[in-house]
């Protein structure tokens, strides 16, 4: 049985409608995903294990911190490389919950290396990407994908296009990529 596909604006429109049906704020939909994502990291490392989470600033970022918070909670190391300055919204919201907790974060910039880690948690880019990274966001990609540990993809691997399954450059090579409602393109 072939699975059905959802395409980014779809997804969009159904988390909206959901969200004002329900009353559900989109930062408890960030909660469920980081869930995912934690359950994956747990298939992959010990509880303990130290997790890179890379995050961009959009909302696939805030499910990155969002799973950091998680995995420390749960008895896990937690570190966050955000490839922005700032985020916002509700991913700024859970930015600043990692900072309350005192999840160390780095800011990627061209003369970084990976920090050592049992694991990777890509949240750099979501569905709504439909341009090639360029510069530096392709460089950490590049890392990512050099990097000698599992790496698990939030809804989609950076540099994939949503709405194609296409890759027009550098895109995360995931061990596993925990999606949400539906799979993608």
């Amino acid at each position: 049985m072939k699975m059905q596909t959802i395409k980014p604006h779809e997804m969009k429109e159904l988390e909206s409608a959901w969200m004002a049906e329900t009353g559900v704020p989109g930062i408890l939909l960030m909660e469920q995903a980081a869930r995912g994502l934690v359950e994956a990291l747990g298939r992959h490392i010990s509880k303990s294990g130290r997790v890179l989470f890379v995050c961009g600033p959009g909302s696939n970022g805030g499910d990155g911190y969002a799973a950091a918070r998680l995995w420390k909670e749960s008895g896990g190391n937690s570190l966050v490389l955000s490839a922005a300055a700032s985020s916002q919204g509700d991913a700024g919201i859970n930015r600043k919950l990692c900072s309350l907790m005192d999840i160390p974060e780095l800011i990627w910039n061209k003369n970084m290396a990976l920090p050592c880690c049992d694991a990777i948690v890509d949240a750099l880019f979501g569905t709504g990407l439909s341009r090639a990274p360029e510069g530096e966001t392709a460089r950490l990609i590049e890392a990512i994908n050099q990097a000698a540990v599992p790496v698990i993809a939030a809804d989609i691997p950076s540099g994939l296009n949503g709405e194609t399954g296409r890759t027009p450059g550098a895109a995360v090579h995931a061990s596993e990529t925990v999606t949400f409602h539906r799979i993608k393109q």
